[in-house]
């Protein structure tokens, strides 16, 4: 009568010891790839593209929170805390469409001066379409002086009607990051999600 406790207890800490690990994958000093370094040679478009490109697999790699983080500007950085914190912020239910996703459509940039707004679209294969607003600031303090860096993004709403996305005005859709020129539909970004448990903004 007494081991179907134990078996609970085992299991929850098989379960805790497995979320520890993923959590300490993302506290680990990791090589940041180049990649994920803001640069000046970095449009707006680009960042976001980038952002979302590192939050497209973090079930199979937490280092992506890690990735996205560097793209945070140093004013979205003090409001947001850690990388843990902008971590357990991005799996709470208004940003878990980010995470794991499957295809992005990403809007141009409107730039004005030294600010910036991309619109993306977001498709998961467990959530409903979702869009959201990207704001941009060109840096112009050291050490990233005159790099794109996101100060913060809102969700807009979802996508509820069926039918295939729409993306958003000017959009290039699935374009490969650095390049000037709308991709064609049949270009849109697709990556095979696994399921993944664990994960709930």
């Amino acid at each position: 009568m007494q081991r179907k406790p134990l078996v609970f207890t085992i299991a929850a800490l098989l379960i805790g010891a497995a979320l520890s690990l993923a959590v300490s994958r993302v506290r680990t000093p990791v090589v940041i790839p180049l990649r994920y370094k803001p640069t000046p040679e970095l449009d707006p478009q680009q960042v976001v593209a980038r952002q979302l490109e590192a939050l497209q697999s973090v079930a199979e790699n937490p280092e992506g929170f890690l990735w996205c983080y560097q793209f945070a500007a140093p004013s979205n950085r003090e409001f947001v805390g850690s990388v843990q914190s902008f971590a357990s912020m991005l799996q709470t239910p208004t940003y878990l469409p980010l995470l794991n996703h499957q295809q992005r459509l990403i809007g141009r940039a409107l730039v004005r001066d030294a600010d910036a707004t991309v619109m993306a679209t977001i498709i998961h294969p467990y959530e409903m379409p979702a869009v959201f607003r990207f704001i941009l600031r060109r840096q112009s303090a050291p050490p990233y002086e005159d790099c794109w860096m996101t100060t913060s993004v809102f969700r807009t709403g979802a996508i509820t009607e069926a039918g295939p996305p729409v993306a958003p005005r000017g959009a290039a859709v699935g374009a490969p990051v650095g390049s000037d020129s709308p991709a064609k539909p049949e270009q849109l970004d697709r990556a095979p999600v696994e399921p993944q448990a664990g994960l709930s903004p």
